[in-house]
């Protein structure tokens, strides 16, 4: 028998058989999709959680703090004996005071960080306008949209504008006293940050005396290969170390749990329509085996027969495949319009927690046209199997 032919009879029952067809290519849809679907989510979830932090230089950056030490002083020695160890490519630090920020006659409480270029591109903000400031020595600042509403002024408009910084830094000899600075900075980017009113500006321009305590310091390593052995040296000094690499190894893992769990639940439903598939293709069985017995009696070998109905479980698990794939990306993608919307509309930004990943959605499709060979190979024996002389008494 031609493979044209084996192709046209397998065909030809699914045009016989519409309604008990599209049933089961739907519950092979459903497995599909389902399992393309979660794990997108899952995929998507991770990147909008981590994928945004995932640059060499903070990979590769340690945050030290003093832990709940009382005798420790993340100080300016302290900042200069972590230059000191071997590997370490800069220490940054971080010193936060509060003050005032003053614009046309209009005031606003603020805390002023005060952090060198690099310091800032590690942390990283979000720009809602403008950009950050790219020179230590300039009397540049970046604020958050928090600050420039309460000035009375849009982000975009406050950019270039010149602002008065009234604030007080912690006074090593007399802690009651602070000293108290006044000055003038000009806004070169506004953070999108609506949760809190606060500042960055220059490390230069602001002489910090010796004996202040900074709130943070940033300290890079030269290669990823080296950031145990200087977390090691820092730790011998008293001090705790945390690093977003770290962070990001034990949320992958996380996140590959909980896609492991999503792809089960997906797996179960593929499962579940692999038995209806197997039930659909026994049945047909059933119905056929007398023109089973009649082709076997004109001359089909039971190869021809075993191909005929292993055609047909490839086909509705093709079908089935392909139609679940569609189902999902237009799930996902109604999704995410959805979810953007309301971000949107709530002032965040717009979000894809659907994302799904190329190599994976090719894998599951073919995939499901293995599982449904594999369903089709008993039916396929079976029916190959057949006794003509039987086939054709079978009531």
């Amino acid at each position: 028998m031609k493979p044209i032919d084996i192709l046209r009879i397998a065909f030809s029952t699914f045009t016989n058989n519409r309604m008990r067809t599209l049933l089961t290519i739907l519950g092979v849809a459903i497995g599909i999709s389902s399992i393309v679907f979660l794990v997108s989510i899952g995929y998507g979830l991770q990147q909008i959680t981590i994928g945004d932090i995932q640059s060499i230089k903070a990979l590769t950056t340690f945050d030290v703090t003093t832990g709940n030490s009382e005798i420790l002083a993340l100080d300016k020695n302290a900042a200069e004996s972590f230059k000191k160890i071997n590997n370490v490519a800069s220490v940054n630090s971080l010193l936060s005071m509060s003050g005032q920020v003053a614009l046309d006659g209009k005031k606003t409480d603020a805390l002023f960080n005060n952090a060198s270029v690099e310091y800032l591109d590690l942390d990283d903000p979000k720009m809602v306008a403008g950009d950050k400031y790219k020179n230590d020595s300039d009397a540049n600042i970046v604020v958050t949209q928090v600050t420039a509403n309460a000035l009375n002024i849009k982000a975009a408009d406050i950019i270039n504008k010149k602002i008065t910084a009234n604030f007080y830094m912690p006074n090593p000899a007399d802690k009651q006293k602070p000293t108290e600075i006044t000055k003038e900075f000009t806004v070169v980017g506004v953070i999108n940050d609506t949760s809190a009113s606060y500042a960055y500006m220059p490390t230069d321009g602001l002489a910090i005396p010796v004996g202040i305590n900074f709130n943070s310091v940033k300290v890079r390593v030269d290669a990823s290969k080296n950031m145990q052995s200087v977390k090691e040296q820092l730790i011998k000094l008293g001090f705790k170390t945390a690093s977003i690499g770290e962070k990001i190894d034990q949320m992958n893992k996380i996140f590959n749990i909980a896609q492991i769990v999503l792809l089960i639940f997906g797996a179960i439903a593929l499962i579940v329509a692999s038995i209806g598939m197997f039930n659909t293709l026994t049945i047909s069985l059933l119905e056929r085996t007398k023109d089973i017995g009649i082709m076997k009696a004109l001359g089909a070998t039971d190869k021809s027969i075993y191909a005929i109905f292993l055609a047909e479980s490839t086909i509705i698990s093709f079908a089935g495949g392909l139609v679940g794939v569609v189902l999902a990306m237009i799930l996902g993608v109604a999704t995410n319009v959805f979810l953007s919307a309301l971000a949107v509309r709530a002032g965040g930004d717009k979000v894809a927690i659907f994302q799904p990943p190329v190599l994976f959605v090719v894998i599951i499709f073919a995939f499901s046209i293995v599982v449904g060979i594999l369903t089709g190979l008993y039916p396929s024996r079976r029916a190959a199997r057949l006794d003509p002389l039987d086939a054709l008494r079978y009531e």
